[in-house]
């Protein structure tokens, strides 16, 4: 019983973390889209 509620709380964990490289990666490409459209002379 301990066992598999270790294995879930992991998989729980790694599902959070997932999410939060996903929402990062979003935020970055969103950014660098809206730099580039809103100020392409600017951007490098």
């Amino acid at each position: 019983m301990k066992q598999i509620e270790k294995k879930y709380k992991m998989k729980k964990h790694s599902k959070v973390v997932l999410t939060i490289i996903v929402v990062l990666f979003l935020i970055e490409i969103s950014y660098y889209f809206f730099k580039g459209a809103f100020f392409p002379y600017t951007s490098n």
